[in-house]
Formats: C-alpha cells, structure tokens, sequence
C-alpha cells in the first residue's frame, strides 16, 4: 500500500492547547513547568507543533557515517589490523618518526580503501607518511583522512601544514578539537564556542598563508564529545553545521560544499564509569545514536573499559559493533536529516543556534580564539566542578556513580582500576 493511499482522518491533529491540557491532568498537582528545560540558559519546552516552527537548514549532511577507531601507541598495527577486522573504516592511529616506522604502522592496510588521521605529527611525521604514499604506489586522489594537528591545544601547529599535500583526494590538515573543553566537564556551548572561534581564526591564518577561503575550508576538521544530553548532543552537531556555513559564507567561497564541514563526534570519556564498566556499553551506545542523528561525519566510541585497563581486541569490537548494528539492523543511515521536521529538535537546534551565535560574536569581539581559549577551557572546568558538586550531592543522578552502584563489584588485584574507583568514590 502506498502512502498515498492511506486514510489518516481518524487521527486528528492534536493542537498545543489540547495537548497540554491532558498533561495537566495526568501531571496533577505537579506543575507544568517541571516539563520545561531551562539548562544553561535555554528555554525547551515540551511539545512544539509545524504551527510555531521551521525547517532548519543543515548543510553538508553526510550520505553515510563513518566508523572510527582510536588505536593506541602499544603494537599500534596488530590493533589496527583488529579494528579493521571488525569493520572499523577510519583509524586514528600514532605518528611514527622515520619512514621504516611508518611502514612497519601501516603494514598490511592499505590507505585507499579506509580514512588514515596521524596523530600529532612532526615534520619527521609527515615527511615519511608522503614518502610511503608514493613509494606504496597509492592513488593520491583516493587518500583520505589526515593530520591530527591540533590548533586548539596549540595554534603554532599551523605551520607545519605542508599546503603541498593540496593534490591528496581528501585529506584535512588542521584539527579543530572543541572535546577539548568536553573532556574537562564543558558543556555544549563551551564547545561550541571553541570550534567557531578557533576554526575562524585557523581559516584567516590559512587565507593569509595564501589559500583561497574554498582550499582552507577543505582543510579543517573539526571533533566534538558527545553530551550528556541526548537532545543536547543532536542540536550541537546541527547547530554547529549551520554556523560553520554562516562563518565561511562571509567570505564568499566559489563552491557551496566548502560552506560543510567535516565533523567526528567521539563518545565522552568524561562521563564514563570506572566501578560499573557496562554502563559505558550503553552509554556509547545512546551518544553514538545521537551522533548520527546529529549529523557527524565520522563516530568514534571510546572503548568501554579504556579508562580502567586501556582498549583491548574485545573492547575495540564492541565500540565497532554498537555503530554497525545502528547501521546495519537499526538502520540509522538511511535517512539524510531524520530530525528535521522533529519539531522539539528543530527548536532545539533554533535556540542553541541562537545562543552560540551570541557566543561567537561576543568572543570575536573581545580578541578572538588565541585571546580567550584559557579563559574558555577555565569555563569548562569550573562547569565540570560544578557537575562534579550536583552528583555529590545526589541532584544529578548518573547511574552506576551516585545511584544503582553495583555492591558486591570485586577490584580484585588491579591497582590502577581500584585507584580509578576510590577516585570516583571520593566525587559522590
């Protein structure tokens, strides 16, 4: 049966007035506005019909999301061949030195068939990623992926950008890394801010350098944390897609795809548990939804267990697995903006577009990114302490940290994830 087919007058629309009446019954003596979200300086209310909203315009939307893997420095290619092996398709992998290292890294993978970012990399770095390129006989046109120089920890990291590597397919220079703020307990504006403010400024340094505002564009990626807040995360990806165009369309690019940007959202270490690891399980899996219904280009689950005994061959499966079954059986990719028209989200995404525009512009105004970033990341830790405070005193609940902890949990032997829980104990 086709749609068009379908009778849909026994289900009359419901307007806002009817809707919240029938709340009020059912919250009763409760008042309306404990439904209304006003964190962090928004107003969210519960319900929003097509009447009060519109369409917002979310450029650069991904056809499908990729799944990434962070590999460590220990046998770095044994645990890339793994990840692979279990359907990782970008991996973020360390920057050997010398050339023999580099190949002894990528042995076995090839680099035209999956996305390769080298973490911070020296000039020793990237001079022995060029050479392997060519000495392996790869199609530069087919390279994709890119250098992980983070402009946010430090800005200087620019001049290493060898503005030759212009003729590799599709391969990102800069990283302008806003988890930064995130891993520190920041909210969603404290990354907001940090990956416009730091992205315009690596923009003009790039056009000063001599590029046009299109080749700079192409050259900057960006990587958030996921929130905390399911909703939250969403309206920060769309919001931040809208804005990037805004910022690049001032200087009047000559293609509309350089108004996109390339975005990873890595699941949040911030708010992983050390005494209930499989908490995290579930944890990566609700940011990772969130991540693709928001739009990230790549998404990055933090293994479960990494902040206790590091990743391992079981723990890089499972953070894979959790993405190919939204993929494969829950069918996350099949839709291009599948919160649009979702009126609650697109209100969402109205106001933080709103609010971090305001950000934006107040920071440019007083020097920029380079002027304010301590004063920044301070915000996002005083943020953090204060979220630290609330599940002290038990007004924010955190399953398996300050509610619904598992008693009879035994440490056993490892020092490290004892150290790790007494830690956590010591916050709640």
């Amino acid at each position: 049966m086709l749609n068009a087919d379908l009778n849909f007058e026994e289900f009359p629309e419901t307007d806002k007035e009817m809707w919240r009446d029938q709340v009020m019954r059912e919250l009763g003596t409760k008042p309306f506005d404990n439904l209304i979200d006003e964190s962090l300086g928004l107003h969210i209310e519960p319900y929003y019909t097509q009447a009060t909203q519109q369409l917002t315009d979310v450029p650069g939307w991904p056809e499908n999301f990729i799944i990434g893997q962070h590999i460590g420095s220990d046998q770095p290619n044994n645990m890339a061949m793994y990840a692979l092996k279990f359907g990782a398709e970008a991996l973020s992998l360390p920057s050997p030195e010398n050339e023999q290292d580099m190949e002894e890294l990528m042995r076995g993978i090839f680099a035209e068939y999956i996305h390769v970012f080298l973490r911070k990399p020296s000039y020793g770095s990237i001079s022995a990623w060029s050479r392997l390129v060519e000495k392996s006989g790869w199609d530069k046109l087919k390279i994709r992926g890119g250098y992980d120089l983070d402009y946010v920890e430090d800005s200087s990291v620019i001049d290493l950008v060898n503005l030759d590597l212009a003729h590799f397919g599709s391969w990102t220079c800069l990283l302008i890394d806003a988890g930064h703020c995130a891993s520190r307990g920041g909210h969603i504006f404290h990354q907001l801010t940090t990956a416009l403010s730091a992205g315009h400024e690596a923009l003009l340094e790039f056009m000063n350098k001599g590029m046009t505002v299109d080749d700079a564009s192409a050259k900057i990626r960006f990587r958030f944390h996921a929130d905390g807040h399911y909703f939250r995360t969403i309206a920060m990806l769309r919001a931040f897609r809208r804005l990037w165009m805004e910022v690049v369309s001032a200087y009047q690019p000559a293609f509309d795809c350089s108004k996109s940007s390339f975005i990873e959202l890595q699941s949040s270490e911030w708010l992983m548990t050390a005494a209930d690891l499989h908490n995290n399980l579930i944890r990566n899996t609700i940011q990772s939804m969130a991540g693709i219904l928001g739009g990230a280009n790549i998404i990055t689950g933090v293994p479960y267990n990494h902040s206790v005994a590091g990743s391992n061959e079981s723990s890089y499966r499972y953070a894979s697995n959790t993405l190919h079954l939204l993929r494969e059986e829950s069918y996350f990719q099949s839709a291009k903006d599948p919160c649009a028209g979702a009126w609650y989200i697109e209100e969402y995404t109205r106001q933080v577009i709103e609010k971090a525009w305001i950000n934006f512009v107040e920071t440019e105004r007083s020097g920029g990114w380079k002027q304010l970033s301590t004063s920044i990341i301070q915000q996002a830790k005083e943020y953090g302490e204060e979220m630290r405070n609330k599940l002290n005193s038990g007004e924010t609940i955190m399953v398996g940290v300050n509610k619904y902890l598992v008693s009879n949990f035994n440490v056993g032997t490892n020092d490290r994830l004892t150290s790790l829980i007494e830690k956590e104990k010591a916050h709640v």
